[in-house]
């Protein structure tokens, strides 16, 4: 925050960190009636900030186009001049034909994009943007606009949008049918606070990039570059930026990006507890932080909270993944076991299974039965909504699983399975069980529901590591922290996962570390809640409930004995 070195008071100062305003102007705005920082003074004028505030990162869309180098800051606001009858905005250099692109009304095929109701009325050096039918005005002043600015981003407006009707030039006076209608149907209580965060926007005027949008009865900021999210909050702390009735919450997301959610302040410690339990799985599973959050309950990290058949599915993998090599149990022959050579993220929800790769259909490939004695067994293609995500569907129990590079595909809006090349390799949910699947189902020995609890354990922690880098599975094939002593070349490992009811082995020779597995499944945050360790010279147990699963891994083994040998 600035200090006070001059004759200007400290709310001057505080003001100016949130605006980008001149002290002089503050001194020359002034008005004690108004309050050291003026809110918009009607529902109309809060509505129109709400809605550029949420154009910014459309416009952002456009800004490519009008920059002579694609990787420079995409700035929008640089500063804002607040009063309660409106806002003057100095909309930075290079971003006037994109924001304007963004907020000014057009109909595309039955659909309104822009601010609905807004008009341009340009002067000698400002644009003016009002909404119709508004009493008072409900308007924004777009400082430094000349009429020679004005007429460039006419032109550009003409070259790179083909509307069906442009509204803003062609229904000047009155309001398109189709605009009415869809002013009438939106209407946000959070107007008043994202009009507020719109004033104060200059905060993010260092970043490489920000937007607004709203999540449920939250709204959110990201950006990336410029202030970090704490000095944010400390800026807004101060009474003068005091954004009323929402606590603005930081967060950090993947990457250098972060985001600040303003929630309401008697839901605020709710929300904050969310947000720091998604952050926590995040650091242990590697998933994004929005990502994480799709999962986490409201009593823990929701990594073992599933269905009944979403934990049987999780079981079936654990088998068909954890059994590799010559002496590997029957699933280990079905060849599912590949998929821990590819680099991934497991997000495990309560009604699905969804890993993140940059291989989906390499993964998809190996996990879909494409020829006779291969893939999990049951395993469909429900859609393939993008080209490079897999909706998945086991027929045998009706659990849900997606592949994917995207942080949430579409879902499947028909039983459609033709996105992009070879769509019609992989079996669909129209294709039945085949005989050996059906063999293969058969032939599994039976489980308890403590024991399949524990396998579908191991693998939604496939790709968990400690945030403080203690241990680390690598997806049982590497070790993430680098670690010595080597365990071996990949062709020489092996896995075998079998067992019977109450009581399983697993037995292994390569990553992970023995001590590594024990901790993912007996970490305090991270573990199955109830997961307990018994050691011996021979073999280490996890045992939960009255399941019992005996860990051989050969390497540790082999030490002990070894360390036995020279005690004795």
């Amino acid at each position: 925050m600035p200090q006070n070195n001059s004759r200007y008071p400290q709310w001057m100062h505080a003001r100016r960190c949130c605006t980008g305003e001149w002290l002089r102007e503050i001194t020359g705005d002034f008005r004690p009636e108004w309050g050291h920082f003026p809110a918009a003074a009607t529902p109309q004028q809060r509505r129109l900030e709400a809605r550029l505030l949420l154009a910014i990162g459309s416009a952002a869309e456009w800004l490519p186009f009008d920059q002579d180098h694609v990787d420079e800051p995409a700035v929008v606001i640089d500063k804002v001049r607040p009063f309660p009858d409106g806002i003057t905005v100095t909309i930075a250099d290079g971003a006037l034909k994109g924001f304007l692109a963004a907020v000014l009304p057009n109909l595309w095929n039955d659909d309104v994009e822009g601010v609905p109701g807004l008009r341009p009325s340009p002067g000698r050096n400002h644009l003016d943007l009002h909404v119709l039918g508004t009493r008072p005005v409900a308007s924004v002043r777009l400082h430094g606009v000349t009429r020679k600015r004005w007429n460039e981003v006419n032109a550009y407006l003409s070259d790179h949008q083909n509307p069906d009707v442009r509204i803003w030039r062609d229904v000047r006076g009155r309001w398109h049918p189709t605009e009415k209608a869809v002013l009438h149907a939106r209407r946000d209580r959070l107007d008043a606070v994202m009009s507020a965060v719109l004033r104060r926007y200059a905060l993010w005027k260092d970043a490489g990039w920000s937007d607004a949008r709203l999540s449920g009865d939250d709204l959110q900021v990201r950006w990336s570059g410029g202030r970090d999210g704490l000095e944010i909050v400390d800026a807004l702390a101060h009474p003068v930026c005091r954004i009323p009735g929402v606590e603005p919450l930081p967060q950090r997301l993947a990457g250098e990006a972060e985001r600040i959610v303003f929630a309401a302040s008697d839901t605020a410690t709710g929300t904050w507890e969310r947000q720091r339990a998604a952050a926590v799985r995040a650091a242990y599973l590697g998933e994004d932080v929005d990502i994480a959050e799709r999962g986490i309950t409201s009593e823990d990290l929701g990594l073992d909270a599933c269905s009944g058949p979403q934990r049987e599915l999780r079981a079936l993998l654990a088998l068909h993944i954890l059994n590799k090599g010559p002496h590997a149990a029957p699933p280990g022959w079905r060849d599912v076991h590949t998929v821990t050579a590819y680099s991934m993220t497991v997000s495990p929800r309560s009604d699905e299974l969804v890993i993140h790769t940059n291989a989906s259909d390499n993964l998809t490939n190996w996990l879909v039965r494409t020829s006779e004695d291969f893939g999990l067994p049951g395993l469909r293609l429900e859609c393939r909504p993008t080209g490079s995500a897999f909706r998945l569907i086991h027929v045998p129990t009706g659990a849900r699983m997606t592949i994917t590079s995207a942080d949430e595909p579409p879902r499947c809006a028909a039983t459609r399975h033709d996105h992009g090349w070879r769509a019609d390799h992989w079996p669909t949910t129209t294709t039945p069980l085949q005989q050996d699947e059906l063999v293969a189902l058969a032939s599994l020995p039976p489980r308890t529901p403590d024991m399949t609890a524990l396998l579908a354990g191991l693998i939604v922690r496939l790709e968990a590591r400690d945030p403080a880098g203690d241990w680390a599975i690598g997806s049982w094939w590497h070790d993430p922290l680098g670690r010595t002593p080597w365990l071996g070349r990949s062709s020489d490992r092996q896995r075998k996962l079998w067992g019977s009811n109450n009581h399983w082995t697993l037995e292994w020779n390569a990553y992970p570390y023995e001590e590594d597995l024990i901790q993912a499944l007996t970490d305090p945050l991270c573990g199955i809640v109830g997961c307990r360790v018994k050691r011996s010279i021979e073999y280490t147990e996890l045992r939960y409930g009255t399941a019992v699963l005996r860990l051989v891994h050969m390497p540790s083994a082999s030490q002990r004995r070894l360390e036995e040998r020279r005690a004795a």
